[in-house]
């Protein structure tokens, strides 16, 4: 918390003090309620030649998995502008503010010796990571600038990842930052990933059509946010960031999509199935992959991804995770075959024999589909869409 007060004396040092809170408990809940106060002077915030300024303030930790807010209390009848806040870890610190971590020596070296023998290797694409967040921009744009280096000859590889189901905001900061200058070497591609069918996601045409407005556009902060842009995640907002926010198809980012043909369940330590209603989904049908992938067409998609075997992750913070694509383990009674009505087969190892299920064949019967008009689509540039649903007989436009 930052309090500023328009008086000539300097931030008590190492300022933070415990004090009751000022914002009421129930307003804050489930956050920990530790309240860190910090007083700033004007002069810490105003550079000497009456320029914006940056002012930084004290460390302080706060655990995985907890929320973070803060509040400005101005005391003053002054203008207060407060354009940009930055947060960032001591991972950052080190690597940008205090530089204890020196990109060549302690990042680039090493992956030079590590991968000095792969570098003829054509099988080698990418350095993935997967849904990076704001934190990872600047370090991932010094790691693509030094693949040259790295790599030699090697032009296929870069450093990638799925954007997650982000809105434009964090897009558009990617875009600006994870690059070490504006010409410098950028990401190959934009991989959108979006599952719109939740764990308990009914089946009627309405909610599934709901689904599908979602994965085009859908708001994230809500509220106060609904009128700007940076509001909105999903198909549109990521084409128009493939496109790099401008009007030169020169500089065009292919935009692929992962699509959802998987379920995703939270597990117990037994491997026994936990109803998650906030981050679980249930298998598409083929309808709704056929729906899906031919959205996805028609905002500019170019390729797709998919989960293909089961996979687990058993240490995360939220629980144990199964997610379950277009493959499943067949070897019974022992290791019975996914099955999301009953919930049988929710741990799924795989390394055991594995069977293709009806999620595969309606993935190769779309991609079949398009076969047809594949290099049709490949070479077109996406300009906008509009869309109809049962609730209106007016096309709804959804583009720039």
């Amino acid at each position: 918390m930052v309090q500023l007060q328009e008086e000539n004396v300097q931030p008590i040092p190492n300022g933070f003090q415990k004090r009751p809170p000022i914002i009421p408990d129930e307003t804050d809940l489930p956050l920990s309620n530790i309240y860190l106060e910090q007083d700033v002077s004007w002069n810490d915030i105003t550079h000497a030649a009456g320029v914006y300024d940056w002012f930084r303030s004290n460390s302080f930790r706060i655990a995985q998995g907890e929320n973070l807010q803060f509040y400005i209390y101005w005391y003053d009848e002054s203008d207060l502008y407060v354009d940009q806040v930055a947060i960032y870890n001591e991972k950052y610190r080190d690597a940008f503010i205090t530089n204890a971590i020196d990109f060549q020596t302690d990042v680039v070296g090493p992956l030079q010796d590590a991968y000095q023998s792969s570098m003829s290797d054509n099988r080698l694409q990418d350095f993935y990571y997967d849904e990076p967040f704001m934190l990872t921009a600047r370090s991932r744009g010094i790691l693509q600038n030094a693949i040259p280096t790295i790599l030699g000859s090697s032009t296929n590889v870069h450093v990638n990842g799925a954007t997650g189901s982000l809105p434009e905001y964090f897009l558009h900061f990617d875009n600006k930052y994870a690059k070490v200058s504006q010409n410098a070497p950028y990401k190959n591609y934009v991989l959108f990933n979006m599952y719109p069918f939740g764990e308990t996601c009914i089946y009627e045409q309405w909610k599934v059509q709901e689904k599908l407005n979602d994965l085009i556009k859908c708001s994230s902060f809500r509220g106060s946010h609904e009128a700007y842009s940076y509001n909105y995640a999903g198909l549109l907002p990521s084409q128009i960031a493939a496109q790099q926010y401008d009007e030169e198809p020169e500089n065009d980012l292919p935009l692929f999509m992962t699509l959802q043909v998987h379920a995703e369940h939270e597990l117990d330590a037994n491997g026994n199935y936990v109803q998650n209603l906030v981050r679980g989904k249930r298998p598409p049908t083929k309808d709704e992959i056929f729906a899906m992938g031919n959205v996805s067409l028609a905002y500019g998609v170019k390729g797709f991804m998919y989960y293909m075997v089961p996979t687990r992750s058993e240490e995360r913070y939220d629980g144990n995770w199964g997610t379950y694509g277009l493959f499943d383990q067949n070897e019974p009674p022992q290791h019975p075959r996914y099955n999301y009505l009953t919930k049988a087969g929710t741990w799924q190892n795989p390394a055991l024999e594995q069977d293709t299920n009806e999620r595969y064949t309606a993935v190769r019967e779309f991609i079949s589909s398009v076969k047809p008009m594949e290099s049709s689509l490949l070479k077109l540039k996406w300009l906008a869409a509009k869309y109809w649903d049962e609730t209106s007989a007016n096309p709804k436009k959804l583009d720039k």
